[in-house]
């Protein structure tokens, strides 16, 4: 930065010192609070600038370095962000994969079938949560003609509702 600059260039012209030197003086000040820097010396100006150059670097050594850690941190956060989806978009194409095999025989699919695949590829239910909604309807449905009465429904929906205002 141009602030490593300035302290480069006080330890070549003001200290008679070489480039590399320079660089030293200018990283170890911003980096140690001056704790490094201030060498003994017969000139009061040497010690004047070390103070001041570290008062105001200092800050700006830790903002940089601050902005450094953060782009690391937001590096490893979104890759492990990336893997995460991937690692659950895998899964739910694996159950869409999975449950479409067992319709691919068919000619036809109705809607009810669609929304499942649908859902199970957008990955917004799994094939547990599927398989209990089944055996639910199962329940309400005792001579397995795939129609439930509707009074029957709503009793259930009440009855839920009933006990889950109940635990509240």
């Amino acid at each position: 930065t141009s602030w490593t600059a300035l302290g480069i260039f006080f330890s070549v012209h003001f200290d008679n010192n070489d480039f590399l030197t320079g660089f030293y003086f200018s990283v170890s000040t911003l980096s140690t609070a001056g704790m490094v820097a201030v060498k003994t010396v017969e000139s009061s100006a040497h010690v004047l600038f070390a103070a001041f150059f570290a008062l105001v670097g200092v800050p700006i050594y830790a903002m940089f370095l601050g902005s450094f850690a953060n782009i690391l941190v937001e590096n490893v956060s979104r890759s492990r962000t990336q893997d995460t989806v991937r690692d659950q978009l895998w899964r739910s194409e694996k159950e869409f994969a999975e449950r479409w095999a067992e319709h691919a025989s068919k000619e036809r699919v109705v809607f009810s079938e669609f929304m499942e695949l649908q859902l199970l590829r957008m990955g917004r239910i799994d094939r547990e949560c599927m398989e209990s909604l089944r055996r639910h309807f199962d329940q309400l449905d005792p001579d397995h003609s795939g129609f439930i009465d509707a009074n029957s429904l709503w009793g259930t929906q009440e009855s839920i509702h009933t006990r889950s205002t109940k635990i509240v």
